[in-house]
């Protein structure tokens, strides 16, 4: 698509995004079927710095995500959202322009997903250097195993499973922060591999946990957002680069 015209609506300040004042399009989305709804528009396919959020509705205060990227070599034009989503309830994703009259052509891919077993992982492609929030909620989910024992065999709770590709080499930091269970996080270079674990945490004293990855340009790493025992529940995943 293309925006232009008239800015009628802004995301709120926090989660990475700053108030784009750009004219947006704005796209309404019901789900068939419940599950984990990922809005991404490629960097090379955007000449506009973009904002890229998600709402409700049209109410200013009914925010879900919001995504503004910096460090792409495409204008900061990346955007990357996901989120959990409702069979037959619509969701609004808005394709925004960074500042005043910052418009111009895009590309938006949406993906829906269970995310529940390795044969349909959540995707996510990570490029530039600006923090990235996705949520979900393990309740109700299978588990697919758990950690190796490089974490005590940990993770054995229901779980949900991304599929990550990095644009860009590099270090990354991966941070679950449950809202009120003990999580665990573990990432393997293939997903239904549990001896391809690349890191893991399953920290004793805290619900958050955290990993570090060392990846190549292009490669795709699953990382499992997971909890002990029988633990589930809701839970924010961010990513930094």
């Amino acid at each position: 698509g293309t925006t232009g015209g008239a800015s009628l609506m802004s995301p709120a300040d926090g989660q990475n995004c700053q108030g784009a004042t750009g004219p947006e399009k704005v796209f309404e989305v019901t789900p068939a079927v419940s599950g984990y709804l990922t809005a991404y528009i490629p960097s090379q396919s955007t000449n506009m710095d973009s904002v890229l959020y998600a709402k409700t509705s049209c109410g200013a205060a009914d925010q879900l995500l919001c995504h503004d990227n910096v460090g792409t070599p495409s204008n900061d034009g990346e955007g990357l959202i996901s989120f959990r989503v409702e069979a037959g309830v619509p969701v609004l994703i808005v394709v925004d322009g960074y500042q005043g009259p910052d418009n111009g052509d895009f590309d938006l891919s949406l993906d829906l997903s269970d995310g529940d077993t390795c044969a349909d992982p959540v995707p996510l492609t990570i490029e530039g250097d600006a923090r990235i929030v996705v949520t979900g909620n393990t309740a109700g989910e299978m588990s697919n195993g758990a950690s190796n024992a490089q974490c005590s065999l940990s993770g054995s709770g229901p779980d949900i499973v991304y599929e990550i590709v990095t644009v860009s080499g590099g270090n990354y930091q991966l941070d679950l922060s449950p809202t009120s269970h003990n999580s665990v996080i573990y990432a393997r270079s293939d997903c239904g591999d549990i001896g391809t674990q690349l890191d893991c945490d399953s920290p004793i004293n805290s619900n958050d946990s955290s990993i570090g990855l060392n990846v190549e340009n292009g490669e795709t790493v699953y990382v499992f957002a997971d909890g002990t025992s029988n633990n589930s529940g809701p839970y924010v995943l961010e990513i930094q680069h």
